[in-house]
């Protein structure tokens, strides 16, 4: 499955108001200090920083509006920005001597609880830096703290004030980084839960129609067998007897298809599913699977050594025989199964010399119903790796170096061990 994305949109929504929030704050402050008697501010340059941003935010806010993700670059790139934006302002407004450069925490904050470890250390090292440059580097805010008018006290009280807010953002990077990292896993569990109780709650749809569409088909099956079975007269046309015999084994295998469907639902109701060997449980379904595709080559292999007796999903022959016809119709005339285990799992890796993969579909197969072919429902991949999710397992689906198709399943298992007959 591919990865989960996390949208950031709710982050960089707050991350806007509390912009917002410190814009307004600046402008009280400049407010009140030019209501100051001689209080000289570089007004052109003031507006100029409020304008770029608010020219940095617009787009954001269209991509909120939208309701477009937002992604991890695009919040480490308005966090930093936000740094570089009370870092000028605070240049023009008196620097460590400004009561509001505590503001510098909160994109601090902010990095901490939505980016990445290291991310958010980049952001905490940045942060620390703009703060040291602006103890050396800036502009009185009220004209009264010129080098020479500063006290030893004074300049004692903004060393500590430094020192105070380096040892903040040690402390706060070192705690909040380890709860955002919770929460974001967090939302990853719970997006991924979402999206498998959705694929849940579609098989259960398509198996109550595959149980209504089994019993619909019940009654022309039986039509057709004892059709079947009168045409094939005393002296047959060859030709036709063969045709006839192709039929009736197809014919054959869609009833014992929809018994075995029925036994399941049976066994589901009652005491669930018996101990079976895992090797005797593909040997069956791949015979079963060359009676009806006898031009294509299947082999299958396993370890000779114990095997193991499973308590398996009953579905899992339907996903080897959905893994055949796939290959099959892509071309292959050769399969190769290899069966495996330890005493923990069970891997089932197919290998065909078909057509393989399109690399386009590689990181969403299985993830949604996709076909390539003409009358397909995109279904097969699609249901194989529900299965595999309900039995707590993995579906890989890769290409050969050398071409074909390769698919692997691997799954968890309880099981009592017998020897091999």
């Amino acid at each position: 499955m591919p990865e989960m994305t996390i949208d950031f949109s709710r982050y960089m929504a707050r991350l806007l108001i509390l912009r917002g929030m410190m814009l307004v704050s600046f402008a009280l402050l400049i407010v009140y200090a030019l209501s100051q008697p001689g209080q000289q501010i570089n007004q052109p340059v003031l507006f100029g920083l409020f304008l770029c941003a608010l020219v940095f935010s617009l787009p954001v806010i269209l991509a909120l509006r939208k309701k477009r993700r937002i992604r991890s670059h695009q919040m480490l790139f308005q966090i930093a920005f936000d740094i570089a934006l009370l870092s000028a302002l605070l240049f023009y407004t008196g620097g460590p001597t400004n009561p509001l450069i505590s503001l510098l925490l909160l994109p601090v904050l902010v990095a901490g609880l939505t980016l990445s470890r290291q991310q958010a250390w980049g952001i905490a090292v940045l942060t620390i830096l703009v703060y040291t440059l602006l103890m050396r580097f800036h502009l009185p805010l009220f004209g009264m703290h010129h080098e020479g008018m500063i006290s030893h006290e004074f300049k004692l009280h903004l060393l500590g004030m430094w020192l105070t807010f380096v040892l903040s953002i040690i402390l706060l990077i070192s705690v909040i980084v380890r709860m955002g990292e919770q929460r974001r896993q967090r939302e990853r569990q719970l997006a991924e839960w979402q999206q498998r109780s959705l694929r849940e709650r579609a098989m259960l749809a398509l198996g109550a129609q595959a149980a209504s569409d089994a019993h619909s088909l019940g009654t022309p099956l039986n039509t057709l067998l004892l059709l079947t079975e009168e045409m094939q007269n005393p002296q047959p046309d060859p030709d036709k007897t063969d045709h006839l015999k192709q039929m009736q084994q197809q014919l054959l295998h869609c009833r014992h298809v929809l018994n075995r469907l029925s036994q399941r639902a049976r066994a589901l109701s009652s005491s669930g599913t018996q101990p079976t060997s895992i090797a005797e449980l593909f040997e069956t379904a791949v015979a079963q699977w060359r009676n009806l595709r006898p031009g294509i080559r299947v082999h299958l292999n396993y370890p000779d050594q114990t095997v193991p007796m499973v308590l398996t999903d009953p579905m899992l022959e339907q996903s080897l025989f959905i893994l055949l016809d796939n290959a099959a119709d892509a071309g292959a005339s050769e399969v190769t199964i290899k069966l495996s285990w330890d005493d923990v799992h069970i891997t089932l890796a197919l290998y065909d010399n078909g057509k393989g993969f399109m690399d386009s579909l590689l990181e969403i197969l299985g993830s949604e119903p996709i076909t390539t072919k003409d009358n397909g429902k995109g279904l097969g991949l699609y249901l194989v790796r529900f299965i595999m999710e309900q039995m707590h397992g993995t579906v890989q689906f890769s290409n050969q170096p050398k071409g074909g198709a390769q698919v692997i399943l691997h799954w968890p298992i309880t099981f009592s061990e017998v020897g091999l007959s």
